[in-house]
């Protein structure tokens, strides 16, 4: 062997100490200049990298989809809620289209259940199936998943291995997976499995599978983790290897978060992507949802819009019904005092009603509510309305043909009557109910001169006479403020009282009495006391002449004024001249003088 071979072996050595300590020399201490000279261009071919890595990775498989997807929903999340004014002038141009389509897919889906459920509650397959449930005493809702599915994952659990204690729970048929007899049951029955069974020093005697009358419980394993999933139908070898692939997955990304769990599931809230994966299920051919018209869907919401636009229509058609019965209170003598709708659908109205208001039957036929249904209550009552006043005073004119009434304030009653008439028209006009608060005429209302002619009983000529002095005192002749003169209606009225006067001083001296009228002058409180009294007597000394111009005697006429009435709430009716006729028998009359 020559010198050179010999030295060899002592000189690799040596050279791998030199590149050592020139690596050094480069790199600086743990690689600082190295560091050093790539740190400025990190960013840039960080950049040139990512989307291509990233690009990679999905191409490989979806595990960064299940990574970054909830990182970035938890941030757009955060970013929503803290810039909510910016989004939502972002987004309220779409918010119209939005609700549309959110109530057209609403609808469709509506419709769509709707059709499901009729079809298996009501259709001839839906009532087999029941009773063919009912026979096999199973639940209705599991003999249809059964008849339908191949298989059907209904519920993952997501269970700590060490604890037991839920992590993550999803729910195939559960929109808030908050089904709470299922979990219970569920985890009662995983609580048994894993207090015995996976405790790690039995870790030969994990258990695979656990059957329930409801489900089939698939149990996978991970050194941290349990999967537990509720299946229904029979169950293929291909569910149990997606489990455990899926679980395989959850273990490698959450491995940190397994081992350092103290009880806290927040961080397992991202796995819900990744555990709906596996919700799977296989529908049996002849179940397969085809493209078709779901009729009976149609249908049950058809009814249901006809049911709430009858519905709308009944309240519509209430409403109106009694809006036009309190229309009933603006009829002259009627009063409504109660109105409710009873159970049957009647209204039930409860009123005060005057005779000589509308008839019920009439109303309801002039407002169009002959036919709706309604019952009344009627209780009489004594109406003092005006307008009741005149319908009753038409009705009294209507039994005295020889009356007339015309004019409407005041209203003047005219023609003749015989005393017996006269006096039982004047009787029962007197006792009609608030026949003060219209204002009567009755001076053009005469005694038929056959009536005094043929009146020669003393005992009725007494009475006819009494009559007129009671129509004479009836009579007011009304002045203006601070006026003495008669105007033309004033004039009117003292020919009217000159006619009653000659009547009753005819009637008098037949009976042997002796009449005289006495002419009562009055005032306001207008002006002084002694001014008002002077008025007062030229008032009275005003009528007194025109009456002796018609040609009255002047000896049996008298007339005085009595000054201010003082009546604040109607100063006209103070203002006027009031008659009242004096009478006493001849006789006695003569042995007063004679005394």
């Amino acid at each position: 062997m020559s010198a050179a071979d010999n030295d060899l072996p002592e000189s690799e050595p040596q050279a791998s100490d030199q590149l050592a300590q020139l690596r050094a020399i480069i790199h600086g201490r743990d690689g600082e200049h190295l560091i050093a000279a790539i740190q400025p261009h990190t960013r840039k071919l960080v950049g040139d990298v990512l989307i291509q890595a990233l690009h990679d990775k999905q191409q490989s498989g979806e595990a960064i989809n299940r990574v970054v997807a909830p990182m970035v929903e938890k941030t757009v999340e955060r970013s929503v809620a803290n810039h909510s004014e910016q989004f939502t002038s972002i987004l309220y141009p779409l918010v119209g289209s939005l609700v549309r389509k959110a109530v057209s897919a609403f609808l469709s889906q509506f419709i769509e259940r709707t059709n499901d459920i009729i079809e298996n509650a009501l259709s001839p397959k839906g009532l087999k199936w029941r009773f063919q449930a009912w026979q096999a005493g199973v639940n209705y809702s599991q003999f249809v998943a059964a008849q339908t599915y191949i298989y059907k994952v209904e519920q993952l659990l997501l269970i700590h291995r060490d604890t037991g204690l839920l992590l993550k729970s999803v729910s195939a048929d559960v929109e808030d997976d908050s089904d709470a007899d299922l979990i219970s049951s569920m985890l009662s029955a995983i609580n048994d499995f894993v207090a015995d069974s996976f405790n790690p020093q039995n870790a030969e005697q994990q258990l695979g599978e656990v059957k329930t009358d409801d489900f089939t419980l698939l149990i996978c394993h991970s050194p941290h983790a349990l999967l537990v999933a509720a299946v229904t139908g029979n169950v293929p070898n291909s569910v149990r290897v997606n489990l455990q692939a899926t679980l395989d997955e959850i273990h490698a990304m959450y491995r940190e978060d397994l081992l350092a769990f103290q009880g806290d599931t927040l961080a397992f809230e991202v796995t819900d992507t990744t555990l709906r994966d596996s919700l799977t299920a296989e529908v049996k051919p002849e179940y397969e949802k085809k493209k078709r018209i779901p009729w009976f869907g149609w249908l049950f919401f058809v009814a249901i819009l006809c049911g709430i636009g009858w519905w709308a229509w009944q309240q519509y058609e209430d409403y109106t019904i009694a809006q036009k019965v309190t229309e009933l209170n603006a009829e002259p003598g009627i009063l409504i005092t109660e109105l409710i709708q009873a159970d049957d659908g009647y209204f039930d109205v409860t009123i005060l009603r005057d005779s000589a208001s509308i008839s019920l039957e009439r109303w309801l036929r002039e407002h169009g509510l002959a036919n709706a249904d309604i019952r009344f209550n009627q209780q009489a009552f004594i109406s003092v309305e005006p307008t009741i006043v005149v319908r009753k005073l038409k009705n009294l004119q209507q039994r005295f043909p020889e009356v007339a009434m015309h004019g409407a304030q005041p209203i003047v009653l005219s023609g003749e009557l015989g005393w017996r008439k006269m006096q039982a028209f004047n009787a029962e006009l007197a006792a009609l109910p608030g026949i003060h608060t219209i204002h009567i005429d009755r001076t053009a209302l005469k005694l038929s001169e056959v009536s005094i002619q043929a009146a020669d009983q003393p005992a009725i000529q007494r009475q006819l006479f009494e009559q007129l002095v009671g129509e004479i005192s009836r009579i007011n002749i009304e002045f203006a403020s601070g006026a003495a003169q008669l105007d033309d209606i004033a004039i009117e009225n003292v020919v009217a009282l000159k006619k009653l006067l000659d009547d009753a001083l005819k009637t008098a001296q037949s009976l042997n009495l002796s009449a005289n009228l006495i002419i009562i002058g009055a005032s306001d409180a207008t002006g002084s006391s002694s001014a008002n009294q002077r008025l007062s007597l030229a008032r009275a000394n005003a009528v007194k002449t025109a009456l002796i111009n018609q040609g009255i005697n002047v000896s049996q006429l008298f007339a005085t004024g009595i000054g201010e009435i003082n009546l604040s709430d109607d100063a006209v009716a103070t203002r006027r001249v009031m008659f009242n006729l004096m009478y006493a028998e001849t006789s006695r009359i003569s042995e007063l003088q004679g005394e």
